[in-house]
Parts: structure tokens; C-alpha cells; sequence
């Protein structure tokens, strides 16, 4: 993507058959798929991220997406965005601690999804994912030879500020299958480059639109046990987007992040689309993506 003034424009899609890299087959965008990803950058922040680190704090984010009609019958879409600037705050809101004084309630069923990086896998592996999976499992298509291995559990709140006495993890577990991260695991050893580290996210997905995200960042042969403290920690995500939901703690937020810190969710950052605000803590302890990039081009 090039720097266009204060901005930056690429031609990011078109009808012509192009071959992407890392494929061996053509690719060719219908007129209609274009018009859809004008319609997503309309309605949604669609992010300027480096190497897809969705973990990382977004470089820019698209603004626009315009349709160019070309003498020889075919369509280009060029894309224009921004870059978004970055700020610290020196203190950290304390948002666990707050949470011992809500109302407790039971959990609601849950209504949940599981992306995987389709591109990790070869088309058929990619297809047992899909039938393996006890929850709907779509792939995240990512246009890299060997995009992260990455696997997102977003969780749709449907509640507001409240405690859940333990009954949240016994909902998740309902929903994902016991056998979760167990699933996962097995997935990610018939990947390409399976010994690279992997990210797991908790997405929970809010109905004004946005999402307080949590990761884990985790060695092949420690997933399994990483994934099981990720959910058994959930509950306190779970409770803070539910005061997000309710109170709306993060302004216009498009993304809260979060890192598993011991048994502790540590807010790393978050945006509103216009800014970035990084957390002391984040500064301090990066994420380590040593390892998490692939090497090959097969």
C-alpha cells in the first residue's frame, strides 16, 4: 500500500485473474465481491495490519473503496486509507478488580463461532477442520503464502453488567465441545509449519458493533495447555464486555485487546478507529512474535 498525501491508496482487488502468492491457482473477484469489500470498508473498520498480527495495534485502517471501470470490459478496486496515531496512558484502568461488585447472574446459552487460517492447511485438511469442528468453523482468509496460525473464538454478548458465579465456563464448555483444545491442537500439528507459535483469540463481539478480544500467544507443544487457561480465564472478559455493553467503559471502541497474564486478562490497548491508546503494561511487555511468521512457499 503507497502513501497518497496524508493517506494511503493500493489497488487491492480486480476481475482480471491474478495468481496470489503462495498459489498456484487463478484467483478472479466477481463485480459483486467487489462491490461487497466496498460495502465492508463503508460500514465497518476494516484494519491496516502488519503481516495480519491482528494482536498488534493496527497500523491504519481503510476508509474507501472505489470501483474503476477499465476500457477492456474489467473492474479494479482501489482502496484508500489512513494511517491512526498511537498515544500511552501511563495507568492502566483497573477493570478486574471492579468486577467483584456486580450483580451476579446465571450465564445465557451462548452463541459462538471458531475461525481457523485456511491458509495453513492443505484444501482437504482445511475441509475435515470444517466437519470436525462442534461449533460453526469458518476460515479467515488471509492473503499471505503462510499467514499466522491463528484460531479466533468469538463469543456474541447478549448480557450486560454482571458476575456470572462460575456458570460462564460451564456455558463455553457446553458450547465448544470438551474436547476444544484438544481439537485445536491436533489441528495445528497438520499444518504447515506446525512447529511455529500460535494465537488464540477470544472474541467477544458486541451488538453496538466491536469487540474486546483476548490473546494467547503459545509454543506448538504448549497449546493445548495455554488454549485450557485461556477459557478458564474467559470469565472475566465475559464480565467486562459486559459492562462494556451496558456502560460503555471504551468510548466509539472498535477493539479492546487484551493479553493472558498468569491467570490475569492485562488490557494491551484499544482504538475507536481514530486513535490507539497503548497501556503502559503493553509497552513494557511486548508480545514476543518471534516464531509466529512462516517461512514457506509451498
Amino acid at each position: 500500500m503507497t502513501p497518497e498525501g496524508e493517506g494511503y491508496h493500493a489497488l487491492a482487488a480486480s476481475t482480471r485473474p491474478v495468481r496470489l502468492h503462495g498459489d498456484s491457482h487463478l484467483t478472479r473477484f466477481s463485480k459483486q465481491a467487489l462491490n461487497s469489500i466496498v460495502g465492508q470498508i463503508a460500514d465497518n473498520c476494516v484494519w491496516i495490519n502488519y503481516e495480519h498480527l491482528t494482536f498488534l495495534p493496527p497500523l491504519g485502517r481503510l476508509t474507501r473503496g472505489d470501483i474503476h471501470e477499465t476500457e477492456d470490459g474489467e473492474a479494479d478496486l482501489h482502496v484508500f486509507g489512513r494511517s491512526i496515531p498511537l498515544y500511552v496512558i501511563e495507568n492502566e484502568p483497573r477493570l478486574i478488580g471492579t468486577l467483584s461488585t456486580l450483580q451476579t447472574s446465571d450465564c445465557p446459552a451462548l452463541s459462538v463461532t471458531t475461525a481457523f487460517s485456511r491458509r495453513n492447511f492443505s484444501r482437504d485438511i482445511a475441509t475435515e477442520i470444517s466437519q470436525d469442528s462442534d461449533v460453526k468453523a469458518t476460515p479467515l482468509e488471509r492473503h499471505a503464502a503462510l499467514p499466522p496460525l491463528e484460531y479466533v473464538l468469538t463469543i456474541l454478548v447478549v448480557w450486560g453488567a454482571m458476575r456470572f458465579v462460575g456458570s460462564f465456563l460451564d456455558e463455553l464448555g457446553k458450547a465448544v465441545g470438551q474436547s476444544f483444545a484438544t481439537k485445536l491442537s491436533s489441528w495445528s500439528k497438520r499444518s504447515r509449519e506446525p512447529e511455529r507459535t500460535v494465537i488464540f483469540a477470544l472474541s467477544f463481539e458486541l451488538p453496538a458493533g466491536g469487540s474486546l478480544d483476548g490473546f494467547i500467544l503459545a509454543p506448538a507443544a504448549e497449546l493445548e495447555s495455554a488454549i485450557d487457561s485461556a477459557l478458564s480465564a474467559s470469565e472475566q472478559l465475559a464480565e467486562i464486555a459486559g459492562v462494556q455493553n451496558e456502560f460503555c467503559i471504551f468510548p466509539d471502541i472498535k477493539r479492546a485487546v487484551f493479553f493472558l497474564h498468569g491467570s490475569v486478562w492485562r488490557l494491551g490497548w484499544w482504538t475507536d478507529g481514530e486513535r490507539t491508546i497503548l497501556t503502559e503494561w503493553f509497552r513494557e511487555n511486548p508480545p514476543d512474535i518471534t516464531g509466529i511468521l512462516g517461512n514457506s512457499e509451498s
